[in-house]
């Protein structure tokens, strides 16, 4: 474990010298760099067509409310 130096300087410190980044198979699926803001947009548009599309397979008007 002496070769992954201290992870708590690296993930809450911002040392990139730290440790070893670990970021497994994800890291694979990152195809586009987005800014937090249209993230948090584009999770919340989301998050509305699901509720709507629940609204209608289960019949309730209020689950959005």
């Amino acid at each position: 474990m002496g070769e992954f130096g201290k992870a708590i300087e690296l993930y809450f410190g911002g040392n990139m010298e730290g440790s070893i980044a670990l970021c497994g198979q994800v890291a694979g699926r990152i195809d586009e760099i987005k800014p937090v803001a249209r993230i948090i947009a584009e999770t919340m548009a989301e998050f509305d067509e699901v509720v709507a599309r629940m609204s209608r397979q289960y019949g309730r008007e209020d689950l959005g409310a």
